[in-house]
């Protein structure tokens, strides 16, 4: 589990620094850098996953619908707790705690992990689950951070005004039909999207310097349990009830432990739904990830409990 430490969570620390330096030394505008990583960056990383993707049908659509399982109940557990805090949550906090439950960081946590735990077999099945996860983000979260700033009628329209939509439709329309996009193209795409990532991760730490908020300490708790411990459990049920064979099942219940991805705060700083919250989730859950994603790849790999 060194390799994990050293090739996944402190690269993503070291990114995330260079962000909090930059912002302690010079004015950035934040939302700026996270406008280009959502119409730029993010939909360019999305429509290159979704077009070279490779698995066999039958694997793939069940880990799609087990994603898919997890995703709404996420969001069912959100809607709970919200009703809980009721007199604590306005319509920003409520989408910032929900993005944070829902969006697991499938990309620059989760493909290393998968290939790192369970090699080629295990970055296939991490591809479709960041896949499939990509879709909800890029539709159901952006319904729900735009709900925070607009009225529901407004907002349901949303997700249609951003590329993410239409890259995650051109991706899938290109893998079905075995599309080559031209190279000159395809470069383009690639260099966007090889952008994606380091640059939410400078997103993270610029937010991080703006501080956190301590009265959301409970929120941040809850959402931090889901995603780290309640998570995989649930995980693991929906993948006894779909028959999964154990190698697909026990990736699967190791990404749902994933952290909260840094695309949330993306969202959350681009519909102003309280990004300081969101960032306090991320920040904390990807630091304890460490301790409970060693523990669950423990578990399933020597087969106590799962």
């Amino acid at each position: 589990m060194i390799s994990i430490l050293l090739e996944v969570i402190l690269p993503v620390y070291l990114i995330a620094a260079t962000g909090f330096i930059l912002a302690k030394f010079r004015s950035i505008d934040i939302k700026s850098i996270s406008a280009s990583v959502f119409y730029l960056f993010s939909p360019a990383l999305i429509f290159r996953s979704l077009s070279q993707s490779t698995v066999s049908d039958d694997i793939a659509l069940k880990v799609i619908l087990a994603t898919w399982g997890l995703f709404f109940l996420g969001f069912i557990y959100a809607r709970i707790w919200s009703k809980i805090r009721n007199e604590n949550h306005d319509e920003k906090t409520r989408a910032s705690f929900s993005l944070s439950v829902t969006t697991i960081n499938a990309g620059n946590m989760g493909l290393p992990i998968g290939y790192l735990g369970f090699g080629e077999t295990g970055l296939e099945v991490a591809i479709i689950f960041l896949v499939a996860n990509t879709t909800l983000y890029s539709t159901v979260n952006v319904l729900v951070a735009s709900r925070a700033s607009f009225v529901s009628k407004i907002a349901f329209l949303e997700p249609l005004k951003y590329p993410m939509v239409y890259a995650s439709i051109l991706g899938v329309v290109f893998n079905f039909a075995n599309i080559e996009a031209p190279d000159t193209i395809m470069k383009s795409i690639n260099f966007l999207g090889d952008a994606a990532i380091p640059v939410m991760l400078i997103v993270l730490g610029l937010q991080i310097y703006k501080g956190i908020e301590i009265e959301s300490i409970k929120d941040a708790f809850s959402a931090i349990s889901f995603r780290l411990i309640l998570a995989p459990i649930i995980m693991f049920l929906i993948t006894q009830m779909m028959n999964l064979p154990e190698i697909y099942s026990n990736v699967l219940i190791v990404s749902a432990g994933l952290p909260t991805a840094v695309f949330t705060i993306i969202l959350a700083t681009e519909f102003d739904a309280k990004p300081q919250l969101a960032s306090m989730i991320v920040v904390g859950s990807t630091t304890l990830s460490f301790f409970t994603l060693t523990f669950i790849l423990w578990i399933v790999k020597n087969n106590i409990l799962f």
